[in-house]
């Protein structure tokens, strides 16, 4: 079908890592929640944790992991 777009790959990460270097899009707080996959550091949606879970529980990157 001209025109169609195909869908995005989808990546299993094999885990959330902190990101101190970019702030959240949604409300400026840092760090933001990038994914690790192979041992490389992929970029996501540019939102902190308790933007991204949509916890308070997410501010510590540590709970990342086990919200995801």
């Amino acid at each position: 079908m001209p025109g169609r777009r195909e869908r995005p790959e989808v990546i299993e990460l094999d885990e959330y890592v902190p990101n101190y270097q970019r702030r959240c899009i949604a409300c400026e707080q840092r760090p933001v929640v990038d994914g690790l996959k192979n041992g490389k550091q992929i970029p996501l949606a540019g939102l902190c944790g308790p933007c991204t879970f949509g916890t308070s529980d997410a501010i510590y990157p540590d709970e990342w992991n086990r919200l995801g």
